[in-house]
C-alpha cells in the first residue's frame, strides 16, 4: 500500500506540473491578434459551405514598415541608395543570420572547454498507516507522515579528449569565416548592382537630355528654313532637309 501511495503522489505531481507549465508559457508569449479578424466556426455539415477568415491583417502586421524610408520626389545620393538597398534587401538579412548562427555555433563549441555544474533537488511526502497493538486498542491505527528532500550538486569537467574539441573549434571557425565571406560578398553584390543601376540611370538621363536638345535645335532650324522660304530667301530642298533632320531628332528622342 505504501508503494501505491508513492506512485499515485508522483503521478499527481507530474500531471499538475505538466498542465501548469504550458499555460504559463502561453501567457508569457501570447501576442495580440489583429482586432479586425473575425474567427468563423466550422460548418455543421459536410454540405454546408465554409468561408475562410480574412488573414490579410495578419500579413500587414507581420510585414515590416518601410514607408518612411523612401520619399517621392526627393533626390537621393548614391550612398543613401546603397544604405536603403542593404537594409531592405532580404538577402543581406539572410546572410547576416547565417553569420550570426555560425558565431553562436563557435561559442557553443568553445563552451566544451569549461566545466559543467548541474544542480538538482527532489522532494517527496510519504504517508503510512500503522495499526495499533490489540492490547492497546482493538481495530485502531495511526498515520505517520514523512517528508524528505534530496538536493544534488554535480560537477563535470572533461580534461583530456585527444584533440576532439580543438578539431571541433577549428571546424566552427572555418564555418564562421565562410559565413562572414558570404555576408561580405552579398553586400558587395548589392553595392555593385546599385552603383550599376545608378550610373545607367544617369547615362539614360544624359542621353534623353541630349536628344531633347537636338530635337529643339532641329525644330529651330526647320522654323528658320520655313521662314526664309516664305520670304524667298531659301529653296524647297533646304526646307525639306530641315524637316527630315527634325523628324530624325524626334525619332531619336522617343
Amino acid at each position: 500500500m505504501d508503494n501505491r501511495v508513492k506512485r499515485l503522489l508522483a503521478v499527481t505531481i507530474t500531471v499538475v506540473i505538466g498542465q501548469a507549465m504550458p499555460v504559463q508559457a502561453q501567457s508569457e508569449h501570447k501576442t495580440a491578434e489583429p482586432a479586425n479578424v473575425r474567427v468563423t466556426a466550422a460548418p455543421s455539415a459536410p454540405t454546408s459551405p465554409w468561408q475562410p477568415p480574412d488573414l490579410s491583417s495578419y500579413a500587414s502586421t507581420l510585414k515590416p514598415d518601410h514607408s518612411t524610408e523612401l520619399v517621392a520626389g526627393r533626390p537621393y545620393t548614391l550612398p543613401e541608395l546603397i544604405d536603403i538597398a542593404e537594409r531592405r534587401n532580404p538577402a543581406t538579412r539572410v546572410a547576416w543570420e547565417r553569420a550570426s548562427a555560425a558565431a553562436s555555433a563557435l561559442g557553443l563549441v568553445k563552451s566544451e572547454y569549461y566545466p559543467v555544474l548541474a544542480m538538482g533537488a527532489g522532494a517527496g511526502i510519504e504517508s503510512t498507516i500503522v495499526p495499533l497493538p490489540e492490547i492497546v486498542l482493538s481495530q485502531g491505527s495511526f498515520r505517520l507522515n514523512f517528508a524528505a528532500s534530496n538536493p544534488e550538486l554535480i560537477l563535470r569537467w572533461l580534461l583530456v579528449d585527444f584533440g576532439r574539441r580543438s578539431a571541433s573549434v577549428e571546424a566552427a571557425q572555418q564555418r564562421l569565416l565562410a559565413a562572414n565571406l558570404g555576408f561580405n560578398a552579398e553586400h558587395e553584390r548589392i553595392v555593385f548592382a546599385v552603383q550599376r543601376n545608378f550610373y545607367e540611370l544617369a547615362s539614360v538621363r544624359g542621353q534623353i537630355a541630349v536628344a531633347e536638345a537636338a530635337l529643339k535645335s532641329a525644330r529651330t532650324v526647320q522654323e528658320a528654313a520655313e521662314t526664309r522660304l516664305a520670304n524667298g530667301l531659301a529653296t524647297l530642298p533646304d526646307v525639306s532637309l530641315a524637316r527630315v533632320q527634325a523628324a530624325q531628332a524626334a525619332f531619336d528622342q522617343t
